[in-house]
């Protein structure tokens, strides 16, 4: 492979004709990076040429355009781990990323689109492995009914993007750490993730790695388009550069759009502490508390906290900042306050 520039549309190949194939690979993990990268080749990229575009995370999870964070993982412990938190501008599920797992994006136009060939291509290379995967109804590709990898997509206008994931080595625990099945008591106008049963495909080829495998998928583009190209390797610098790729960047770092795109939901929660029962009913639009529904007995607890929470970002540090804004009530009362605190922290 060889390294070019992001901003060359050279393609080096053995012919000087103009190919009808292209090939992206990422060095960077950032996960704003490789997702601003993505958007900028959705909205910028050569729809003439089928386009692979290979990229790899380092941990985070990503929901999809529709999701609820606080229903699709547990955000305190992303926040706890370091672990990033990233909306993509796609449907689908929220997905676990780390370095052992593996992305790859189609980019066609919408005369060329084929997500069934798109699949083919991933389930050919894994045969250079001795893996025999297909897809599913669903288009998630499965390796003895173990789900190995999951898509989503997004059109618009003539722009068609299908991309996906490949469970290489990834940390399967941390799937179930971070991702929730579902959060009963939250019920919220955004799209719920489908959970299935996964297993990695080093489990089946011990010796696989990313290198490898995204070899295999370049390999397999080639052949079934009939054409080869040089492999662009995007450098991360070079790409912060260009300025449509640089916005795209910093907006999806903003929590205007990680937790402010999040749709309309509600959240009911109630506990008995030893001193009296607590009943709350959340209301939230664009990440923010909309209407509180507070009640506890003794009333004094909460009183006025529904007012000062109305506005501010529905997180631990809205919540600390209306709490410390209520209205002296004594030493008795502001200890139940801060264990009601703690209760929602853990809840919310």
């Amino acid at each position: 492979m060889r390294q070019i520039s992001p901003l060359s549309r050279r393609s080096f190949t053995t012919t000087s004709a103009p190919q009808p194939v292209r090939v992206l690979l990422s060095k960077s993990t950032d996960p704003y990076l490789n997702l601003a990268i993505e958007d900028w080749l959705f909205h910028h990229g050569q729809y003439d040429k089928q386009t692979l575009y290979l990229w790899r995370n380092e941990p985070t999870v990503v929901i999809g355009r529709n999701q609820n964070p606080w229903k699709e993982c547990d955000v305190k412990a992303l926040e706890r781990d370091s672990i990033h938190l990233v909306r993509r501008s796609s449907g689908g599920g929220a997905v676990y990323h780390d370095l052992g797992n593996s992305c790859f994006s189609f980019f066609s136009d919408k005369s060329s689109y084929d997500k069934n060939k798109n699949s083919l291509i991933i389930c050919d290379a894994l045969r250079h492995f001795n893996i025999t995967a297909s897809p599913n109804t669903r288009n998630d590709i499965l390796v003895n009914d173990r789900k190995i990898s999951g898509s989503a997509y997004r059109l618009s206008g003539k722009r068609c993007l299908h991309h996906g994931t490949l469970l290489i080595s990834t940390h399967l625990h941390n799937l179930q750490k971070y991702l929730y099945v579902g959060n009963p008591y939250i019920k919220s106008a955004g799209v719920a993730s489908v959970r299935s049963p996964v297993q990695n495909l080093s489990h089946y080829a011990p010796m696989l790695t990313h290198d490898l495998l995204m070899n295999a998928i370049t390999k397999e583009f080639f052949h079934h388009y009939g054409h080869r190209c040089g492999v662009e390797l995007l450098d991360e610098e070079e790409m912060k550069k260009i300025p449509q790729l640089s916005e795209a960047y910093e907006n999806l770092r903003k929590w205007g759009w990680r937790f402010g795109e999040t749709p309309s939901f509600e959240h009911k929660l109630q506990y008995t502490f030893l001193w009296g029962t607590v009943s709350i009913h959340l209301h939230s639009e664009e990440g923010r508390f909309k209407k509180v529904e507070a009640s506890s007995e003794p009333p004094e607890v909460l009183e006025g906290l529904s007012s000062l929470l109305e506005g501010k970002a529905y997180d631990r540090h809205g919540l600390s900042e209306a709490m410390e804004m209520m209205e002296d009530r004594g030493s008795t009362v502001t200890q139940r306050r801060r264990e009601v605190e703690e209760w929602l922290v853990r809840e919310m």
